[in-house]
């Protein structure tokens, strides 16, 4: 689970930060066809948007899971 997580987040996080208008690392353009790549479907408070959101998600598992890993390496 933290494996994933980890590189989800890295995703949302990247997907996040071209929403922004920062894309320091363009892997590639659009290619869509008929569709608009760079639409924002979601904007509240004009920063949280879907990839935000995903990125927000990610980060709270990687805190769950990494709680677990303590309390169980405390327990035994």
């Amino acid at each position: 689970l933290l494996p994933m997580s980890v590189i989800g987040g890295l995703v949302a996080f990247y997907q996040s930060l071209i929403h922004w208008g920062i894309n320091a690392v363009s892997i590639s353009g659009c290619t869509a066809v008929g569709a608009a790549c760079s639409k924002i479907y979601v904007s509240e408070f004009g920063y949280i948007t879907i990839p935000f959101m995903s990125f927000t998600i990610f980060v709270y598992s990687i805190g769950v899971k990494l709680i677990y890993y303590q309390a169980r390496k405390i327990n035994g």
